[in-house]
């Protein structure tokens, strides 16, 4: 079992960093997103 790494101090973001570039399906270049 993997240790719970939210239980390290630090601070911790939530987000979606999920994106496409127009080297998949999405309309801007990976610079641009």
């Amino acid at each position: 079992m993997r240790p719970n790494a939210f239980s390290n101090p630090g601070k911790f973001f939530r987000g979606n960093i999920h994106t496409h570039s127009n080297l998949s399906d999405g309309a801007l270049s990976a610079a641009e997103v």
